[in-house]
C-alpha cells in the first residue's frame, strides 16, 4: 500500500483550493519502467508544484489499469481520448542504474508486476531485463510525437542542483504550473525510507543506451 504522507495531503488541499478560484491546476501523469526515479521525480513536482497526480501508486494501484505508470505498452488511442488534458512525463534512466535499483529492492516488480502480465524473467538474467528495458522505451518513445504535452526527462537532471533548479523553471514557464514558492530539493520520497539524496547524487554514471539523445537535458 502506498504511503499517504504530509507533502502529499498539503499538495491535495492547495489544489482544491485552486480550483475553487478557476485555476487551471495541471494533471500529470508519470510513467516510467520501475519505481525509485517515478518516486522522486513525484516528490520532486510534488515539493515544488500544486498539481493533480493522475497515476501515482497512491491513485492506481491495479497492474491492468491503462495508466499504471511501469506499463509496458502504452494505448494510444486510450490516453488521446481520456487523458489528453495531461502532461506526460516517460522518465529515462540508464540501463546499469535500472539494474541496480532493482537489485538493491525489486518491489513487486518480479513477484507481482511481472508475474501478472504473464513476462517470465529471472532476477539474475540479465539478457531478457535488458530486452525488456529497451523494448520499454521503444514503446513509448512511439508515443512522443503522436500526443501533445509529452515530456522526456534525463535521470541526470535530477543530479545536480543546477539542473534541478532548470527544470523547475522551465516546467513552471511552460507549463504554467503554480509553485509553491522558491524551488525547493525533495528530502524523502515515497517507498524509500531508506531513501538519502547524497547517494542518490552519487548516481552519475555515463550510458551508450540507443535512447539517450533522446532525454536531453534542459540548459
Amino acid at each position: 500500500m502506498a504511503k499517504i504522507t504530509l507533502s502529499y495531503l498539503y499538495n491535495i488541499f492547495g489544489s482544491n483550493i485552486l480550483k475553487t478560484f478557476n485555476k487551471d491546476v495541471k494533471k500529470i501523469l508519470v510513467f516510467s519502467p520501475q519505481r525509485t526515479f517515478s518516486n522522486y521525480f513525484e516528490a520532486f513536482l510534488e515539493k515544488n508544484f500544486f498539481i493533480n497526480f493522475v497515476n501515482t501508486t497512491n491513485e492506481v494501484k491495479n497492474y491492468d489499469s491503462k495508466i499504471h505508470k511501469h506499463i509496458l505498452c502504452p494505448d494510444l488511442d486510450y490516453l488521446k481520448k481520456y487523458h489528453s488534458d495531461c502532461i506526460i512525463f516517460i522518465l529515462y534512466k540508464n540501463f546499469e542504474l535500472w539494474l541496480k535499483s532493482l537489485e538493491k529492492n525489486d518491489q513487486d516488480f518480479f513477484d507481482h508486476f511481472l508475474h501478472y502480465h504473464n513476462i517470465k524473467i529471472e532476477r539474475n538474467d540479465k539478457i531478457k531485463l535488458k530486452q525488456y528495458y529497451f523494448n520499454w522505451y521503444k514503446n513509448w518513445l512511439n508515443i512522443k510525437n503522436k500526443i501533445k504535452n509529452v515530456e522526456l526527462i534525463n535521470h541526470k537532471q535530477t543530479l545536480t542542483i543546477e539542473n534541478k533548479k532548470k527544470l523547475f523553471e522551465y516546467l513552471k514557464l511552460k507549463y504554467k504550473l503554480y509553485s509553491k514558492g522558491k524551488f525547493s530539493e525533495p528530502r524523502k520520497i515515497r517507498r524509500s525510507d531508506s531513501f538519502r539524496e547524497n547517494i542518490y547524487l552519487n548516481n552519475i554514471e555515463d550510458s551508450n543506451s540507443p535512447f539517450e539523445e533522446y532525454f536531453q537535458i534542459i540548459e
